[in-house]
């Protein structure tokens, strides 16, 4: 993944993962991790590159941060 092209969002919109998906809302990158890792025990093509995204996403944001000022 160190040579991966980043991408702007952590998730394809529209993305369907079949699970139940409900739970208390978390930032959008710990909701997307737990979306994928709930598929751990047997994993399809589309999970893997639902994984691949969130790490391509993570990849292209690093340096953002926020700046708080008084």
């Amino acid at each position: 993944m160190e040579s991966c092209n980043p991408v702007s969002t952590p998730a394809e919109c529209g993305l369907k993962l079949s699970k139940d998906d409900k739970g208390e809302k978390v930032n959008s990158t710990e909701f997307r991790i737990g979306l994928v890792s709930r598929y751990m025990e047997a994993p399809t093509m589309s999970h893997w590159n639902a994984a691949k995204r969130i790490l391509r996403y993570i990849k292209g944001t690093i340096d953002h941060g926020l700046l708080y000022t008084k």
